[in-house]
């Protein structure tokens, strides 16, 4: 069975080399050194830095080695690294995957201005990480899978205006991320992309977005404010759970269902507004909003899952028609006060 392992790992390694390569041209590896560089050297005549072994710690990267311009940074190269800078010249086009990972040293990057990609987990743990500016690689639409996952350090990170999809696990720890605007041209968020990022205060979510996917802003327990555009049709498993800041929340008219857990251990949440439309609500989604005072739940609500309110009950009023029936019944079994929308307060 560790054979088979083994095996296996190799082939994906070797299928990763392969694939990596055939998208820049290369049919075979030809390596050169350059200094504390290993470069690989395409059928093109040109060069991606593949291993960097020295000491320094403050780095320029070449423009050109042999006479050959170099164009990228081939995944995992200065993974590990005890780089505390770093300057990417302005006519690199890629960043592979971890190529900057876990250096930890690192205090700041500028991505240059025709990048046209950054890798998974490019930045992955750069622990020491404060500033990072994407400002001017407008060739770059996503910001993928973990990529500065684990920078606790970071603070401040300008993206271009052109992103439109911020991937899974992108931010996930960034605990020291405050001032962050999402671009306009968002359109899509991955699984986790903002998760404990216990310093954000205010999120703006651009129209368009379409889903809050799960646990998109759990544990940002600093987040005061949100504002939700009326094109989301989903909020998943825990987009907001435990955002212990927040106050108010408006949910979109088209959102027809409030999935598991989305807002538990918001303790400081006072008001939600619920669309007309809201078909369910589920498990836990509103348990331990211990300032959450009134609910007035439509009509069209026909599943409401166990512990929905549990823990924030004493002092939960829910308020419905006088005909529904449904939600009277749940308040009754779940113990959770029930008044009919035209009663007194």
């Amino acid at each position: 069975m560790k054979r088979l392992y083994k095996s296996a790992a190799v082939f994906l390694v070797l299928l990763m080399i392969t694939t990596f390569f055939a998208g820049i041209g290369a049919t075979a590896l030809t390596f050169d050194n350059y200094g504390d560089y290993k470069l690989v050297l395409t059928e093109e005549d040109t060069y991606y830095l593949y291993s960097y072994t020295g000491e320094e710690t403050h780095l320029n990267l070449p423009i050109t080695v042999n006479d050959k311009p170099v164009l990228g940074i081939y995944g995992s190269c200065f993974e590990n690294s005890a780089i505390e800078s770093v300057v990417i010249p302005d006519n690199y086009i890629t960043i592979g995957d971890s190529a900057f990972s876990n250096c930890v040293n690192l205090k700041s990057i500028v991505i240059p201005p025709i990048i046209e990609s950054i890798g998974e987990f490019v930045f992955y743990n750069c622990t020491a990480l404060e500033s990072v500016d994407m400002s001017r690689a407008t060739e770059i639409e996503a910001i993928p899978y973990g990529a500065f996952s684990g920078c606790k350090s970071l603070q401040k990170i300008e993206l271009n205006q052109n992103i439109k999809r911020i991937r899974q696990s992108t931010f996930s720890g960034c605990e020291s991320l405050k001032d962050f605007s999402i671009p306009n041209s968002v359109q899509s968020f991955g699984k986790h992309a903002f998760l404990n990022c216990e310093s954000l205060t205010d999120i703006v979510i651009p129209d368009g977005v379409d889903e809050l996917p799960e646990n998109l802003f759990s544990g940002c327990r600093s987040l005061k404010t949100v504002k939700v555009p009326e094109t989301v049709l989903n909020i998943r498993k825990n987009a907001f759970s435990w955002c212990e800041a927040l106050t108010t929340v408006n949910i979109p008219e088209l959102v027809t269902e409030i999935e598991d857990g989305a807002f538990t251990g918001c303790s400081s949440l006072k008001t939600v507004n619920i669309p007309q439309k809201l078909r369910s609500i589920g498990y836990g989604s509103f348990s331990k909003c211990g300032n959450l005072r009134s609910l007035i739940l439509p009509d069209t609500i026909d599943n409401i899952s166990a512990n929905a309110f549990n823990g924030s009950n004493r002092t939960l009023v829910v308020r419905c028609s006088p005909d529904n029936k449904y939600v009277k019944h749940y308040c009754r079994m779940n113990r959770v006060k029930c008044k009919d929308i035209e009663s007194e307060e």
